[in-house]
C-alpha cells in the first residue's frame, strides 16, 4: 500500500511490472491534481471513464465517487474497484481475456469516497461498435449504395434484409443513424467469427462456475490475435458465482440477453445469423468437418431454439431497453 500525502491518496493494489507503489502513487496523484486529463469515454456522475497516460503507459482510468452504502462497502474491501480488480484476477486464470489491472486506488472528496482503478487500454472496438458498423452496412446496401446485399448465408430469408428480431421491428425512437463506413471495417465473416467467439467466452465462464451479469457489448472489446478475433471483458465487476444467477441454464439464458437488449436499445441488434452463430457456440454446437447425421442436426436445431426462446423471453421481461447512458454518443 503506497500513499501520496500531497494529495491524500491511497494505492490499494499495484501490478505493473517495472514501476513500483510510490511511482504509482505520484502519478496517478499528479493526474487527479492536474484535472484528469485525457479523452472522456464515459461521465455518468458517479462514475467516470478516461483514458489517458499514467506512468509512461496507455491506459484507462475509472473512478466511481462513493457515498452511503456503496462507500461503507469499498472500505470493507467490497467496493466497484475491488470487485473487478477480483474479477479480471479470475477471467485471467481461466484463461479469458481481459484488461490487465495496475493500480487500484482510493481519496477522501468532501464526504464522499472515490476509487480509481487503472487498467491497460485494449486497442479495438467494442463489440457494440462492430454491430454498429455492420448495421450501418446493412443499411447502405439496402439503400444501394455499395455491393454487398446485405444478407449473409443465413438470414435474408425473413423478408426484413437479414434482420430477424428476438421482439418486435425496430422502434424508430433508437434507429442509429447511418454514415459513412469507417477505415478498417469488419466484414461478413469477421462478424460471424466475432458472434461464435462470443459464444464461446460465454461457455467457458459457465464451465467453470461464473457468469457475468453485466456482460453487454459496450463492455467488451473485440481484438485479433494472428488474424483471428478475441473478445476482452473490460468490465469485470459483475463476475459471479453461477448460484447468483440461478443456476448454469439460468446464468446462460441471462448473459446471452445482455448480449442482446443493449444493441436492441440503440437500434443495432444483432441479424439473425449472429444471434445464432453466437447461440450456437455457447452450446458447443459448432460447424465441423465432414458429415453430421440427420438425428443429431434436429437435436441441435431443438437445442438451439429451445435456447433462443428463453433468452427472447429474458428481453421481453426486461422492459424498455433504452440505456440510461447512450453508450455510442
Amino acid at each position: 500500500m503506497g500513499h501520496d500525502a500531497e494529495h491524500g491518496l491511497v494505492v490499494d493494489r499495484v501490478f505493473a511490472p517495472g514501476v513500483s507503489v510510490a511511482a504509482w502513487s505520484r502519478a496517478l496523484g499528479g493526474w487527479i491534481a492536474g484535472g484528469e486529463r485525457g479523452r472522456v469515454l464515459k461521465d455518468d456522475g458517479a462514475t467516470r471513464v478516461v483514458a489517458a497516460t499514467l506512468a509512461g503507459r496507455e491506459v484507462v482510468v475509472k473512478r466511481w465517487t462513493l457515498r452511503g452504502l456503496s462507500k461503507l462497502k469499498a472500505t470493507l474491501g467490497a467496493g466497484r474497484g475491488a470487485r473487478h480488480w477480483n474479477g479480471a484476477a479470475w477471467l485471467t486464470r481461466h484463461k479469458i481475456a481481459t484488461a490487465p489491472c495496475l493500480a487500484l486506488a482510493h481519496e477522501s472528496a468532501g464526504g464522499a469516497r472515490r476509487d480509481y482503478l487503472v487498467m491497460e487500454r485494449l486497442r479495438g472496438p467494442s463489440a457494440l461498435e462492430v454491430l454498429a458498423r455492420g448495421h450501418r452496412r446493412d443499411n447502405r446496401a439496402r439503400s444501394g449504395i455499395g455491393g454487398h446485399d446485405g444478407h449473409d448465408g443465413q438470414a435474408g430469408h425473413d423478408g426484413r434484409g437479414g434482420r430477424d428480431r428476438l421482439r418486435g421491428p425496430e422502434d424508430p425512437r433508437h434507429s442509429h443513424a447511418a454514415g459513412s463506413e469507417p477505415p478498417g471495417a469488419i466484414g461478413v465473416r469477421e462478424e460471424l467469427a466475432i458472434a461464435r467467439e462470443l459464444g464461446r467466452q460465454v461457455r467457458r465462464m459457465i464451465a467453470h462456475a461464473r457468469f457475468n451479469r453485466d456482460h453487454k457489448p459496450s463492455n467488451l472489446v473485440v481484438l485479433s490475435h494472428a488474424g483471428r478475433p478475441s473478445v476482452a471483458v473490460i468490465d469485470c465487476v459483475a463476475i459471479l458465482p453461477l448460484s447468483r444467477g440461478g443456476g448454469a441454464g439460468a446464468a446462460l439464458e441471462r448473459t446471452l440477453a445482455s448480449l442482446y437488449i443493449e444493441p436492441l436499445g440503440v437500434g443495432v441488434p444483432p441479424r439473425r445469423s449472429l444471434i445464432l452463430s453466437t447461440l450456437r457456440a455457447a452450446l458447443w454446437i459448432e460447424p465441423a468437418p465432414g458429415s453430421v447425421s440427420i438425428p443429431a442436426r434436429c437435436r441441435a436445431k431443438r437445442r438451439v431454439r429451445a435456447l433462443w426462446l428463453a433468452v427472447a423471453a429474458r428481453v421481453a421481461a426486461h422492459g424498455d431497453p433504452t440505456p440510461r447512458v447512450h453508450p455510442l454518443a
